[in-house]
């Protein structure tokens, strides 16, 4: 079952995989992050996403041109002093730092999904 049309339903999941990266829109952030299959109806609703949840450029230019998203602040603020030679609003050049350290044999194994690991947003 599409969650976004229903009540569209597909009886396997590689089709309704299909359809979803077909029809609708995938955050590339939360993949490249571990969090795979983040579906979202319309790019609308994924840019909500982007603006709540990662970096997004909110100039006029980058907004029109879609997609301009970062992983982290460090990333957005490079973008904004290189692309359009700005800093923050307040001037400032401080940024919070925030680590995630993935231990030593930790292993990610990597298994096919199944309806319920698809995120509708």
């Amino acid at each position: 079952l599409c969650e976004f049309c229903r009540p569209k339903r597909f009886y396997d999941i590689v089709k309704l995989h299909e359809h979803l990266n077909k029809e609708h829109y995938k955050c590339h952030i939360c993949e490249k992050q571990g969090r795979p299959n983040q579906f979202f109806k319309d790019y609308k609703m994924l840019e909500k996403h982007f603006d709540r949840d990662h970096f997004m450029c909110h100039d006029a230019q980058c907004l029109a041109a879609r997609f301009v998203v970062f992983e982290n602040e460090i990333d957005l603020r490079a973008h904004e002093q290189g692309v359009h030679g700005t800093t923050r609003r307040d001037g400032g050049t401080k940024i919070k730092l925030e680590f995630r350290v993935r231990r030593e044999g930790e292993h990610i194994e990597q298994v096919l999904p199944t309806g319920e690991d698809f995120q509708f947003g």
